[in-house]
């Protein structure tokens, strides 16, 4: 049984009141046409973690949604990959309109409110389209919810970059929470959307998997003036540590920079929200302990 912070669903309630104000909407580039990028398309369910290696410049997938809800797909990398990953979503298939709307969008993810039962198509490609992606794991997850249909659904067209829907934040965070409940193994997130709070100048202890468990440590931390942190991990379990921005991209990454095995960032930050991926440096499971510390102070 998998165990939630306490303070998950105030970090859930924030995240979404941010998204809803706009704050977390990535650049509007238009997504590759299905026909001309698609090389190889696979078939994945919901809720399911798959590994997979990208022989072609964009590989497809195609994800049957029987009923309305919360849709969240994610793409990750192993620590030390080079490559940062890209998920497009491309939206219905087939015949008919199956009307979409995006409640967070990251390069790497999705959330999407699915309003109507139908087959949606995803592609998957690294950041850089001049590198190959190679191997990585991508998730999906869904909680069905009725959504109140608005407008004629046979004339609204999904729009390829909407915008977030005021008013559906505790909503979302509700189904949110419930999403992340079935998909942590352990007491702190596996995604950024499932993030555990930190508090800076706080320790906190956690237990870490391998580089490809399902077992990824994910923590936020927020930061109201510009800030020169130290995050670090410390304890006798090798770890490689990344540092994300509230739009998923990362800013800075380390192995063994700190004591032992143990990672360490030192980076100067605007104000904002960041988000910190723990993984196992060496594929042994162990604890660590974490800490975001402002210096200077």
């Amino acid at each position: 049984m998998s165990r939630i912070n306490p303070t998950a669903p105030r970090i859930l309630r924030s995240t979404l009141a941010l998204l809803c104000g706009g704050l977390f909407l990535s650049s509007s580039a238009p997504a590759t046409a299905i026909g001309d990028a698609c090389v190889h398309r696979a078939v994945i369910g919901l809720d399911t973690t798959q590994r997979h290696f990208a022989d072609a410049a964009v590989q497809c997938f195609d994800i049957y949604v029987p009923e309305s809800g919360l849709l969240m797909l994610e793409v990750t990398v192993p620590a030390a990959a080079q490559t940062e990953p890209r998920l497009d979503f491309h939206g219905p298939f087939g015949h008919g309109l199956q009307v979409k709307q995006y409640l967070e969008r990251l390069p790497a993810g999705l959330l999407v409110e699915i309003r109507r039962p139908g087959t949606y198509r995803l592609g998957v490609h690294a950041q850089d389209p001049e590198q190959p992606l190679g191997e990585y794991r991508l998730r999906s997850g869904f909680a069905a919810v009725p959504f109140t249909k608005e407008g004629d659904p046979e004339e609204d067209e999904p729009d390829p970059d909407p915008q977030p829907i005021p008013g559906k934040a505790f909503e979302a965070s509700r189904i949110l929470s419930e999403l992340c409940s079935r998909s942590q193994t352990d007491e702190h997130g596996d995604s950024l959307w499932c993030a555990s709070p930190l508090g800076l100048g706080q320790e906190v202890k956690a237990e870490i998997g391998n580089e490809w468990g399902d077992d990824d440590d994910f923590f936020t931390f927020l930061l109201t003036d510009m800030e020169t942190v130290r995050i670090e991990s410390t304890g006798s379990t090798d770890t490689f540590g990344s540092l994300y921005d509230e739009r998923g991209y990362r800013l800075q990454s380390d192995d063994d920079g700190g004591t032992g095995g143990n990672f360490r960032l030192v980076k100067t930050l605007t104000p904002g929200r960041y988000f910190v991926r723990v993984t196992g440096g060496d594929g042994a499971p162990g604890s660590y302990r974490l800490t975001v510390e402002v210096l200077g102070r």
